[in-house]
């Protein structure tokens, strides 16, 4: 929670913020939610099974970061293509390094197309992210000040109000927040 605080402001410039980059995915290193997940992405993803924990965490902490990411953006909000459902491999283009193989130069977009994989819920959400943003347009609001967020750094929760939005946060596994309160 201490990371969420007021970065250098340069407000000529319009300013950008990701969960993830694209680089991850370009440079063969691992996307958001397969550091989250892992291997489990492979075998776990069924919708129609209970999820393991660390699919469980995996999937919450990838919707977390994201919208956490999304309300606190300054102008705009950006998502490499296939991260947005938790795209379980990187994109590699061919190159003599690779054999000039094609290999891992796609995305499986079928993933998020099957309702029957987890995929698809992390597609949805980040549809329903989209739908918020575009009915409430907090992007189009001044983001909030470190003053304006309410962190309660032992519980792990946080809050903020903008566009007239309450965005609230518990970053706990092992509790809930039953109220939160402004001091």
């Amino acid at each position: 929670l201490g990371a969420v605080q007021e970065p250098p402001c340069r407000c000529d410039e319009r300013r950008l913020a990701y969960a993830e980059c694209h680089d991850q995915s370009l440079v063969g290193d691992q996307a958001l939610a397969f550091r989250l997940m892992g291997a489990a992405m492979y075998d776990g993803m069924s919708a129609g099974a209970p999820p393991s924990p660390a699919v469980a965490r995996g999937v919450a902490l990838h919707k977390v970061s994201r919208l956490l990411t999304y309300a606190l953006a300054a102008d705009a909000y950006l998502n490499f293509v296939g991260n947005e459902f938790g795209h379980p491999e990187w994109v590699e283009l061919p190159t003599g390094d690779n054999g000039h193989s094609f290999h891992h130069a796609r995305r499986r977009w079928f993933l998020a197309d099957d309702p029957g994989l987890r995929y698809a819920q992390l597609l949805a959400f980040d549809r329903a992210m989209h739908a918020a943003e575009a009915s409430l347009r907090w992007l189009s609001s001044p983001p909030p000040t470190r003053g304006d967020v309410c962190a309660d750094h032992p519980a792990q929760q946080l809050c903020f109000c903008r566009a007239g939005a309450l965005f609230a946060f518990n970053l706990r596994h092992d509790s809930s927040a039953d109220a939160v309160t402004r001091e």
